[in-house]
């Protein structure tokens, strides 16, 4: 956890500072469709590697194993699906609502604690996941700090804070008529990342969180 509290404290001296750059010489402004000086606004889509979750426990289900991958050091390899919306209000500064998912298969189907040890010590309580994988659906607000923006090339950071929604099915025996999801914190600091186009852009970058480690995608400015 004091890794995570440095990592936020770090992205947050980054942003910071990178707000309050000079601004840019006329010569390199983008020259979108609605600005002489920078895009109004960005619609994307990008797929994450090695997405990082379950760095908050939070919830009734925190001590259930095989639902925080983070806490119990596991990798998802499936990655995370992002779609995203920002909004440019100067040449430094957009607001971005992100919608990512991933998926993390089970260990066991069998519902254990952090510990390996099943909740229930009766041979007829003990209670398995209907489903085999848990699936993740973050919402998160972003602020992102933009270093430098010509009209093809935009260097970026960005840190974007919201929830997880955790879903895995229900427990059975059915008659329990346990809830099959909860909802915990969620974060993603995007260290440095790189825009190449002009209306139409590549995407690239190198974070932290729930939308995944590497990052790359493609956006819509307009």
């Amino acid at each position: 956890m004091d890794n995570v509290k440095k990592i936020i404290s770090t992205a947050l001296i980054m942003l910071t500072l990178s707000g309050v750059a000079p601004a840019q010489t006329d010569s390199m402004t983008y020259k979108g469709p609605k600005t002489s000086d920078y895009p109004r606004h960005e619609l994307g889509v990008s797929y994450g590697l090695f997405p990082i979750i379950g760095v908050v426990p939070y919830g009734k289900y925190e001590k259930y194993k095989d639902l925080h991958p983070f806490i119990q050091g596991d990798i998802i390899w499936s990655g995370s699906a992002n779609v995203y919306y920002r909004c440019w209000f100067n040449r430094h500064n957009s607001l971005s609502l992100d919608f990512s998912w991933a998926m993390y298969k089970h260990q066991s189907r069998l519902a254990t604690d952090i510990n390996g040890n099943d909740f229930y010590h009766s041979p007829t309580d003990i209670r398995y996941y209907r489903n085999t994988y848990v699936h993740y659906f973050s919402v998160q607000f972003g602020y992102n700090v933009h270093y430098y923006t010509t009209e093809k090339v935009t260097l970026y950071s960005s840190l974007f804070v919201g929830f997880t929604t955790y879903y895995y099915g229900d427990l059975y025996p059915v008659e329990d008529k346990h809830s099959g999801y909860s909802f915990a914190p969620s974060l993603h600091v995007n260290f440095l990342g790189l825009s190449v186009g002009k209306n139409n852009a590549a995407t690239f970058e190198l974070g932290y969180g729930t939308q995944g480690v590497l990052k790359f995608g493609y956006n819509y400015r307009f």
